[in-house]
C-alpha cells in the first residue's frame, strides 16, 4: 500500500479507463474525503452498507477497513472487474442506478453517496430509493451549484469517461436541493459537518449565484441524513 495515498496499486488495471480513479486529483480528493470522514468517528463498525457508483473500491477499501460489510455497485462492467481484482473479497455488482432495481439486493444500514449524486439526472428519486434501501442513514458527498434556492441544474457529461455519467448527463443540486430531496424522502434529521474536508473544492465563498465552479474548480459540499437524531459534536443539524 502506498503509505501517502493509502491506495493500494499493486495489481494491474484490466482497462485503462480504470485508472482515471488513481489520478492525481482524484487521489487528493480521494485521500480528502477518507481523512475527514475518518474524523467524523461515525459508527460505522459491524454496519451493512452500499457503496453507490463504487468505481474501482478506493472509498469502499476504507469503510471495510472500519469493519463495516460493504456491498459496491456501479454502473460500468470494467469498474466492478476492476474493484474485484483489487478488493477480491468485497462483493460487488453491476447496476444502473437510473433503470434497475437497487432495492432488491437491500435491505442495509447505511448507504454512502460519495461522489455520485451529481453522476445522476434526478436526484430526488435516486434518493426516494435509497430511503427505502437504508435503516440507519445516508452519506453523501456531491458537487453543488451556488443557490440559496431548491434548484437543480442538469450537466452534459463525457459517457466515454470512466468517472462520468453512464448516461452522459449528470447533476448539480443546491444544498437546499439536497436538503429538500432527503426531507421528501422521509429523513427527518438533516446534518452537514462543522469543519469540511481540507481540499479547495470543499471550500467556496457563498454567493448565490448559481454557479457550480469557484476560482476555477468545482465546489461541493457533504450531507449526513438519519432516521434518528444523532448527538454529534461534529455536525450541525440544517434540516
Amino acid at each position: 500500500m502506498n503509505q501517502k495515498t493509502g491506495v493500494n496499486k499493486v495489481e494491474p488495471y484490466i482497462n485503462v479507463k480504470t485508472a482515471v480513479f488513481d489520478m492525481q486529483g482524484y487521489l487528493e480528493i480521494t485521500n480528502a474525503r477518507l481523512s475527514h470522514l475518518a474524523s467524523l468517528q461515525l459508527q460505522l463498525s459491524g454496519k451493512s452498507i452500499v457503496d453507490v457508483g463504487c468505481g474501482t473500491g478506493r472509498l469502499t477499501e476504507f469503510l471495510v477497513g472500519q469493519g463495516a460489510n460493504v456491498f459496491g455497485v456501479d454502473g460500468r462492467e470494467d469498474n466492478i472487474q476492476q474493484m474485484r481484482i483489487f478488493y477480491p473479497h468485497v462483493k460487488a455488482e453491476v447496476v444502473d442506478l437510473e433503470t434497475d432495481d437497487l432495492l432488491k439486493y437491500g435491505p442495509f444500514d447505511i448507504m454512502f453517496c460519495y461522489g455520485i449524486l451529481y453522476h445522476l439526472s434526478d436526484p430526488l428519486h435516486f434518493i426516494k430509493n435509497a430511503e427505502k434501501l437504508c435503516s440507519d442513514m445516508i452519506l453523501i458527498e456531491t458537487c453543488i451549484t451556488d443557490a440559496v434556492e431548491p434548484i437543480c441544474k442538469i450537466v452534459v457529461e463525457d459517457g466515454t469517461n470512466n468517472s462520468q455519467s453512464i448516461h452522459h448527463a449528470g447533476s448539480r443540486p443546491s444544498p437546499a436541493y439536497v436538503i429538500f430531496c432527503l426531507k421528501k424522502a422521509g429523513f427527518p434529521f438533516i446534518y452537514e459537518p462543522i469543519e469540511k474536508p481540507a481540499h479547495p473544492e470543499f471550500h467556496y465563498t457563498k454567493q448565490n449565484n448559481y454557479e457550480s465552479h469557484q476560482n476555477g474548480h468545482l465546489i461541493r459540499e457533504i450531507f449526513i441524513a438519519s432516521k434518528k437524531p444523532l448527538d454529534h459534536g461534529r455536525l450541525v443539524l440544517v434540516g
